[in-house]
């Protein structure tokens, strides 16, 4: 990983491979990767993308999550009410108020998660799990 001097000005979608795929296997696609990681600051961007039927509840961590539909569409259930969407829109997910997000078709998403202050050792326990299942 980068310093924060170092990072690039222009993040390209291809540019960080989308290596960290779903450990738990539920989905056809579901893979992701951090193009920006302030660990300092407890914060993460990545892309995400995702096949159709990809669904899973978030909000039960202890992190924020905001997510920028790029292609397709996410179905999202909160607190009862029931929302879509579609490219150019954000899904803010705050810890504690937990949500449910559908993929109703293949989707790209950029993902923002703060604060997760101990961001190594998230990803070392998911790709650790990826490693057990023979993920690579």
């Amino acid at each position: 990983m980068t310093s924060r001097s170092d990072h690039p000005v222009v993040e390209k979608w291809a540019q960080t491979p989308l290596d960290i795929v779903d450990p738990q296997e539920r989905f056809e696609v579901s893979r992701w990767n951090y193009f920006y990681k302030d660990t300092e600051g407890g914060l993460v961007v990545g892309h995400w993308e995702c096949a159709h039927g990809t669904e899973f509840l978030d909000g039960t961590g202890s992190f924020d999550e905001m997510m920028i539909v790029i292609e397709g569409k996410l179905e999202v259930e909160c607190e009862g009410q029931e929302y879509v969407a579609e490219p150019g829109d954000t899904v803010i997910i705050l810890r504690g108020r937990p949500t449910r997000v559908s993929a109703k078709q293949p989707a790209k998403v950029i993902f923002i998660c703060f604060p997760l202050p101990e961001i190594e050792q998230y990803e070392a326990q998911i790709r650790q799990s990826m490693h057990t299942k023979g993920i690579v």
